[in-house]
């Protein structure tokens, strides 16, 4: 009877110490999972700022887990990520190449810091043109693989050149504080039409501006940020700059050029 109630009282024993130590070890794994759950972070940046619209870390099987949209200046932020193992995965515009994805691994509380993204134009995407001339003269045009156009944070640039036999005219047209179609007077907010004459192998021969006492417009025909593509005309007067003599009187257009 003794020996029965004594073996009892040793298996009461042995099932309360088992508990105990079964009941601390959920404890402590369920702290475990629960800490390694921890959100991170995620920031970077690309380069240039206007060549894509969509940012995402993607599962490394591929599928997409979480995206944001970048901001003006190609800035991009994840919050709250789970920690593991992702994909950085960049969605450009059309007139740039998808860059490689890149890996990229979030721990508990902790942010990381993406390297810069640099984005490669495709010209052979652009599909607008350009045209002008100089006093009245025979129109110089720029055509689709010499003409390039970025929009970013309210700042409109379009750039382009004539074919290169042997010498170039070199047109930039920039205009601050543009958030749709319509005429912007210059000079003005910084805002400019600039030529630059080249001739082989690449000397500035040649340089004129609305700044320093030029003028002109640039009318903004076509602004369409759903196709990220704008159509209008330009005109001015433009001054030599630096040890350039004479002016020039320019006129011209631009159509469908892709931003």
């Amino acid at each position: 009877m003794e020996l029965n109630l004594i073996l009892k009282r040793r298996n009461f024993t042995a099932l309360i110490f088992i508990l105990f130590v079964s009941f601390g070890c959920k404890k402590s794994n369920m702290t475990e999972v629960v800490s390694a759950k921890n959100p991170g972070s995620v920031s970077g940046s690309f380069a240039p700022s206007n060549a894509a619209t969509l940012v995402s870390l993607d599962t490394v099987n591929g599928g997409v887990k979480y995206s944001v949209i970048p901001d003006p200046d190609g800035n991009f932020n994840f919050n709250s990520v789970l920690p593991g193992k992702y994909k950085l995965r960049i969605t450009p515009t059309r007139l740039y190449f998808a860059p490689s994805p890149s890996d990229v691994n979030v721990s508990s509380d902790m942010n990381t810091s993406v390297p810069l993204v640099n984005l490669t134009y495709n010209s052979s995407a652009q599909t607008g043109s350009a045209i002008f001339s100089l006093d009245g003269g025979t129109p110089y045009i720029i055509n689709n693989n010499w003409i390039s156009l970025t929009y970013s944070a309210s700042i409109f640039n379009l750039k382009g050149s004539t074919p290169n036999v042997p010498s170039y005219y070199y047109l930039d047209i920039k205009l601050n504080n543009v958030n749709t179609s319509g005429l912007n007077n210059i000079p003005g907010n910084g805002s400019f039409i600039s030529l630059f004459y080249y001739t082989s192998p690449g000397n500035n021969a040649g340089y004129w501006s609305s700044n320093n006492g030029g003028f002109g417009s640039v009318t903004i025909t076509s602004f369409d940020p759903i196709a990220r593509s704008a159509t209008g005309n330009f005109a001015g007067r433009l001054v030599p700059q630096g040890a350039t003599i004479g002016t020039k009187i320019i006129d011209g257009s631009f159509t469908n050029v892709i931003y």
